[in-house]
């Protein structure tokens, strides 16, 4: 599998990722002529990719992580470390603010 750079077009990425082929790549830019359909949902609409498979391809494009709920990178550890955060260890005026409700600002 080809590498994928940062800002590559969707439709390289699709190809280099092995979700489509060159021609099909080919085939469905010559449709979308004449149209204001972008080339994800045209090859969605043509069965030959998924919107997981667009939404993975556009977080390489765009350089930003894909996660989900289930991958584990959206669950923080528990009570890590939250025993120093209490509002005891924080300056007198943020601590008389909070307990009052107040806002710091």
């Amino acid at each position: 599998m080809a590498m994928v750079k940062l800002g590559d077009k969707l439709g390289n990425i699709l190809v280099k990722s092995g979700l489509i082929t060159q021609e099909q790549l080919g085939k469905a830019l010559a449709l979308q002529q004449g149209t204001t359909k972008r080339i994800g949902e045209l090859l969605i609409e043509l069965g030959l990719v998924t919107e997981l498979d667009i939404t993975i391809a556009l977080s390489k494009q765009l350089g930003i992580p894909y996660v989900t709920a289930s991958s584990g990178l959206l669950a923080p550890p528990k009570d890590e470390g939250l025993e120093n955060s209490s509002p005891r260890n924080l300056p007198a005026s943020t601590s008389s603010c909070l307990s009052q409700g107040m806002r710091t600002r």
